[in-house]
């Protein structure tokens, strides 16, 4: 199988040949790309991850995918995308064993230490990212949240981004100020640390370009009149 790369632009796009098939040494009748491409996104996971249900079921799916990815390497080439397209790391209490759980964490490890090439690679893949926090008062959650404000700096690619049920730190809100594709940014329910005001909140949405921005806060934590949105702000939609 071979693979000829389009160089039109700056990111090519590879043209793959069909695989080849075989019955030991019998060659077997070629199957067209887009058969096999309608085949393997029939697993594509869901794009919303926000609930434990749709969680469940990309978990699933993302099993066959990587099972597919093995076979060939345009089988990986469809998959990885798929797989990797949507990130939902929760940290919570699991009800069957009742330890902690903290999704991905070895992975968003290796992506915010750089040394690792494949996780870099998968990284790049990343197009939306959840991350929700059902906080265990016996464990604090700011390792958790170091670790993941540390690796969603290094996903550029992400487009939307949703923090839920956690204490916006200044470091997450660094973070995602350097997500320079990002568009669509949901806050829900999350508590402010202390030294970060509604106006540092919109700052950074004009720095990031939003055209989605959402706030759902548990209670007022402010007792001024909200502020206007800052100059520059072109969004298409503002929920607050």
């Amino acid at each position: 199988m071979t693979a000829d790369m389009n160089s039109k632009d700056s990111q090519a796009t590879p043209e793959w040949s069909s695989p080849e098939r075989r019955f030991g040494d019998k060659e077997l009748p070629l199957i067209a790309n887009e058969i096999y491409i309608d085949i393997i996104t029939y697993f594509d996971p869901p794009k919303d991850q926000s609930h434990s249900k749709f969680r469940a079921i990309a978990k699933e799916r993302k099993k066959v995918l990587g099972n597919l990815a093995l076979l060939c390497r345009f089988f990986h080439f469809v998959s990885l995308p798929l797989i990797f397209e949507v990130l939902a790391s929760q940290r919570r209490i699991d009800q069957s064993s009742g330890t902690l759980k903290e999704d991905y964490i070895p992975f968003l490890r290796s992506v915010s230490s750089g040394t690792d090439p494949l996780a870099s690679n998968n990284c790049s893949q990343i197009r939306k990212v959840y991350i929700d926090v059902v906080e265990n008062p016996a464990s604090p959650a700011r390792s958790y949240l170091k670790t993941c404000a540390a690796a969603s700096s290094k996903m550029h690619n992400v487009t939307t981004l949703m923090l839920s049920r956690l204490l916006l730190t200044g470091q997450l809100l660094e973070s995602t100020s350097q997500l320079s594709n990002l568009t669509s940014l949901n806050l829900y329910y999350c508590d402010i640390s202390l030294g970060i005001l509604a106006a540092d909140v919109l700052a950074l949405a004009s720095s990031v370009k939003l055209e989605s921005l959402s706030l759902m806060f548990p209670y007022n934590n402010y007792d001024h009149e909200p502020q206007a949105l800052p100059a520059g702000i072109h969004m298409t939609d503002l929920v607050l």
